[in-house]
């Protein structure tokens, strides 16, 4: 690819009446620079110069020679001291103006052959354009350059160099700049270390430099461009596009974080989506030099709190101290993950002391209680051994029986058990049976005499006569 460029020359001040006399003030038609005489007796010497005379210099005194020579081919626009076209706008106070068509030499990368026999010869299969980087680092240190130029179509100085970098608009022509092409925007291009993307922004092109990034970093080629990182890690999608694509500049940092944070989260009410963008999860991630930044800005995490919150509920926080994702969390001096850790474990070692004690506590005062209990039933027993058992002999407690059922005469305690059934094992005591026989027949004798006693008395009967 070429590039077109335009700067103003100047005629050495010693000779500016000499060009007056060339008659047409500039001729171009001239390919040769010649001296002669204009009149004999004033014997005044003048310059009718080719476009490419080295007595129009770049230079404002008109010195310096031909500022396209070593860059390429050159042509004239006009010039002399009474004006050409686009002189007033383009090179005011000069007296004349150049366009140079900027050479970009190729580079053969691989030979081939063609024909056979004495007509076999070789020939270039590919060519390669070397990167004008290197070139543009040389010239950005060049007063020719740099001085040497034009005024654009908005009235604004751009040198030989400004004019390459960035391109340049004229009545005349148009040229795009080397850092207007995307696949450029990270090639350095000044002494200074500069790339064309840091170039782009230093001179008020932000907009153009946001468009080009965008269009380079969402490409396959910038994709895999470390400076597309921050491109790779925005937008509302970029933990899914990380997940699809683990080895993007960016993602390789996020995806293991991503997996730490998943552990960290499990178990609280917080989800990875909710924990923010990806300055939450790799802090100063797009903090690089030299990064490409969205025109959005880069990301900056606002829940990165949350994340800290989650961190300071675990068990163990000093777990955690390796997570990038904490960095930012201000976790020092009495709040540093050491300190936290050694009071939380002091805490938790108090509490497994005072759960020791309590459990003694109330071991000794079960303990204490059996043993209270035991020693009463032993002596409750022992005393129930200590005291005598009264028991009431066999005929007492006959007689308690007779006692209590009516006996008609005690001739009947001789009387033998009717039935011969009445000591059956296992049934009434013998004594028993026996005063119940004696007693039913008491109480039958008693029935009959009071029967007998009445028939007897009923009416007083019938006096005999």
């Amino acid at each position: 690819m070429g590039y077109t460029v335009f700067y103003g020359g100047q005629n050495l001040k010693d000779d500016r009446s000499a060009w007056d006399s060339c008659g047409t003030d500039y001729t171009i038609r001239t390919n040769v620079e010649k001296t002669s005489f204009l009149d004999s007796r004033r014997r005044r010497k003048y310059w009718c110069a080719s476009p490419t005379s080295s007595n129009i210099g770049w230079k404002g005194d008109g010195t310096g020679g031909q500022a396209c020579s070593g860059l390429g081919s050159v042509t004239a626009l006009g010039g002399g001291q009474n004006g050409f076209t686009g002189k007033d706008q383009h090179f005011p106070g000069k007296f004349a103006g150049y366009k140079c068509a900027v050479s970009t030499p190729r580079k053969c990368v691989e030979m081939g052959t063609t024909g056979s026999g004495w007509l076999k010869r070789q020939f270039c299969k590919k060519y390669e354009t070397p990167s004008m980087g290197p070139q543009l680092k040389t010239w950005s240190g060049d007063s020719k350059m740099t001085t040497a130029g034009v005024k654009d179509n908005d009235g604004k100085f751009q040198s030989l160099y400004d004019q390459i970098v960035f391109g340049i608009k004229t009545q005349y022509d148009t040229s795009d700049g080397f850092c207007a092409d995307a696949k450029n925007l990270s090639t350095v291009v000044h002494k200074d270390g500069r790339t064309c993307y840091e170039m782009l922004k230093g001179a008020g092109q932000q907009a153009l430099a946001d468009t080009k990034t965008k269009s380079y970093c969402e490409s396959a080629t910038g994709r895999m461009d470390e400076k597309c990182k921050c491109y790779n890690v925005t937008g509302s999608g970029f933990l899914d596009n990380c997940r699809k694509n683990p080895n993007w500049p960016g993602c390789k940092e996020l995806i293991p974080r991503i997996s730490e944070l998943e552990k960290l989260l499990k178990g609280s009410n917080l989800t990875l989506a909710e924990i923010g963008n990806a300055d939450c999860i790799v802090p100063d991630i797009c903090g690089n030099a030299g990064i490409y930044i969205p025109s959005g800005g880069k990301p900056v995490c606002e829940t990165k709190m949350e994340v800290c919150n989650q961190v300071m509920k675990q068990d163990n926080v000093k777990a955690y101290g390796d997570l990038k994702s904490i960095q930012s969390c201000n976790f020092s001096g009495e709040n540093s993950l050491d300190n936290v850790q050694a009071r939380r474990d002091a805490e938790k070692a108090a509490a497994a002391a005072a759960a020791v004690a309590a459990k003694k506590a109330a071991d000794a005062k079960k303990a204490a209680d059996a043993k209270k209990a035991a020693d009463a039933k032993k002596a409750a027993d022992a005393k129930k051994k200590k005291a005598p058992k009264k028991k009431a002999p066999k005929k007492k407690k006959a007689a308690d029986a007779k006692k209590k059922a009516p006996s008609p005469a005690s001739a009947s305690k001789k009387a033998p058990a009717a039935g011969g059934g009445l000591a059956k094992p296992g049934g009434m005591p013998q004594n028993t049976k026996i005063a119940i026989g004696v007693g039913g027949v008491v109480v039958l004798c008693c029935c009959l005499l009071l029967m007998m006693m009445m028939m007897s008395g009923g009416g007083g009967g019938r006096r005999r006569r």
